[in-house]
C-alpha cells in the first residue's frame, strides 16, 4: 500500500533527527537508505551521523499519514518546532537540482558505486512492492490522453526480401519480429538493406528490388 506522509530517520544514540515528506513513503525509504549505504546521501549531517555510528542505529518512522497537498505544510510544522539537527534546509520544498553541481569528490563516489552495477533480487523485491498498487488518478490518466489524441504514429516500412525458396515478402514493417520468425539475424539483414554485408545473401534470403 502507498502511504503519503511524514516520516522521520532517528538515530538512536543521540536522539537526532532527519525529517521528510513523501506520497510514497516506502519507496522514499529505500532511497534514502541506497544513498547513505553508497556514501552520496544529499546530507551530508546526516551521511556523517550515518558513517558515524552505523546503520544499525538509524530507525525510520512514520509521523503523519496525509494527503498529499498537505505533505509540505505539516513538514514545515515539525521542521519548526522539532529543528532537526539533520536537514541541511530548514524550509520544506520540492528538493531541485537546477544549477546545482556535485563536487567531484561526490561524483567520483557516485561513478564508482554505479560501476559494475546488478540490482540484487532483494531489491528489485522491494522496489517492486514499493509500486504495488499504484494507481493514476483520473486527472493524469486524461493528461495521458489528451497528449496522445491526435498524434500519428508511423511504422518504418523496410524494404522486401526473397526467401530461399523464392517467395517474396514486400512491406515488412516489423523486421525484428519478421527476422525472429524465420531465424535471420537482425544485424546482418540491417547490413543487406545498407549494402554492407560481405555478400548479398544471408542464410539464401536476398533483397526484394521489385520487378520480380
Amino acid at each position: 500500500m502507498i502511504i503519503s506522509g511524514i516520516y522521520q530517520i532517528k538515530n538512536i544514540v543521540n536522539n537526532h533527527i532527519y525529517i521528510g515528506s513523501s506520497n510514497n513513503i516506502a519507496l522514499r525509504k529505500i532511497g534514502h537508505t541506497y544513498n547513505l549505504n553508497k556514501n552520496i546521501h544529499h546530507s551530508m549531517y546526516l551521511q556523517r551521523a550515518w558513517n558515524k555510528y552505523g546503520k544499525n542505529n538509524f530507525i525510520f518512522e512514520i509521523l503523519v499519514i496525509c494527503h498529499s497537498s498537505m505533505l509540505f505544510w505539516y513538514e514545515q510544522q515539525f521542521i519548526d518546532e522539532w529543528k532537526p539537527e539533520y536537514n541541511m534546509s530548514k524550509e520544506a520544498k520540492i528538493p531541485t537540482r537546477v544549477g546545482y553541481k556535485h563536487s567531484l569528490e561526490t561524483i567520483e563516489k557516485i561513478r564508482l558505486s554505479n560501476k559494475g552495477k546488478k540490482r540484487t533480487d532483494e531489491f528489485r523485491e522491494k522496489c517492486s512492492l514499493a509500486f504495488t498498487g499504484r494507481r493514476y488518478s483520473d486527472e493524469t490518466k486524461k493528461k495521458h490522453a489528451d497528449a496522445s489524441r491526435g498524434k500519428e504514429y508511423t511504422a518504418k516500412l523496410h524494404i522486401g526480401l526473397v526467401s530461399p525458396d523464392g517467395i517474396i515478402y514486400k512491406d515488412i514493417f516489423n523486421m525484428s519480429k519478421f527476422c525472429k520468425e524465420h531465424d535471420l539475424s537482425r544485424s546482418k539483414i540491417s547490413a543487406l538493406e545498407l549494402g554492407r554485408g560481405r555478400s548479398h545473401k544471408h542464410h539464401g534470403w536476398t533483397l526484394y528490388k521489385g520487378g520480380v
